[in-house]
């Protein structure tokens, strides 16, 4: 008991820190840039919770975290809209200090992706969903290697169509198809050898998310449709999607069990 005190002490600490030193930025942006200082102390926290959840269970808090943020989102979609009628005005300032306490310890990221905070929040909403979910295996279902779930939940996590495309788009280049092929089949192998397959159909899920969020987040900003003719954007990364679970289809069924009998 005495060792989870400490636990939640230091993660106290670094979520004060983190609060106090991604404050401006947070409150500022896109006007206060992001320095690298911001960027450690998110990648600090975001580590500490992922730590804390394996030795704690914080369900009911990740739980809480992943609906503020998607409120976030959802108000900041809506804003304009929710504006115009006064209960609804009063509802949506509920977004301010769920802002604060579960965005901005982590709006450090966000130098890695340049979003605005809405869109920023929805991110933040599947690091804490990834979370919640290991969390969940662990303490409510009594699975084992947590933090390693989480770890490939969190990898998959990562736009790798859209990537694929962005950089097929503007430099012509495979590579990124190749990067993508190459860390799905390790996340396959992973799941098969060391925890089971849903983790990894759920990855795969949460990684289309992302893609296709990304993928309308590029069509907002540029037209870049004409590239991808007669197609549209959809449409290929779809086609790339299946074809990517062929290869990992290949390594689950020959790929064995890794867990150790005692």
């Amino acid at each position: 008991m005495k060792n989870i005190n400490k636990y939640q002490i230091i993660i106290i600490v670094i979520f004060i820190s983190a609060l106090l030193i991604n404050f401006m930025p947070a409150i500022k942006f896109p006007d206060h840039r992001i320095s690298i200082f911001n960027l450690a102390i998110s990648v600090l926290f975001l580590i500490g919770i992922l730590y804390y959840s394996s030795v704690k269970d914080g369900t009911a808090l990740y739980g809480i975290g992943f609906v503020a943020t998607l409120v976030i989102f959802v108000v900041n979609l809506t804003e304009n809209h929710l504006f115009d009628y006064v209960v609804l005005d009063v509802l949506a300032n509920i977004q301010y200090p769920l802002y604060v306490i579960f965005v901005i310890p982590l709006f450090g990221l966000n130098k890695l992706l340049n979003l605005s905070y809405g869109n920023f929040s929805l991110i933040v909403s599947l690091l804490y969903l990834t979370i919640l979910a290991g969390s969940l295996l662990k303490y409510k279902w009594k699975v084992r290697n947590t933090s390693l779930l989480i770890l490939v939940l969190l990898f998959y996590c990562l736009p790798f169509g859209y990537y694929g495309m962005y950089l097929d788009y503007t430099k012509g280049s495979l590579l990124g198809y190749l990067s993508m092929i190459i860390i799905c089949i390790a996340l396959a192998y992973i799941c098969k050898a060391f925890l089971f397959v849903p983790v990894l159909v759920v990855g795969n899920l949460l990684s289309a998310i992302s893609s296709l969020y990304f993928i309308h987040m590029m069509d907002i900003k540029e037209d870049w449709g004409y590239f991808f003719k007669p197609f549209r954007q959809t449409t290929i990364f779809f086609i790339i999607f299946l074809l990517n679970c062929i290869p990992q289809w290949f390594v689950i069924r020959s790929t064995g069990r890794r867990d150790r009998k005692r």
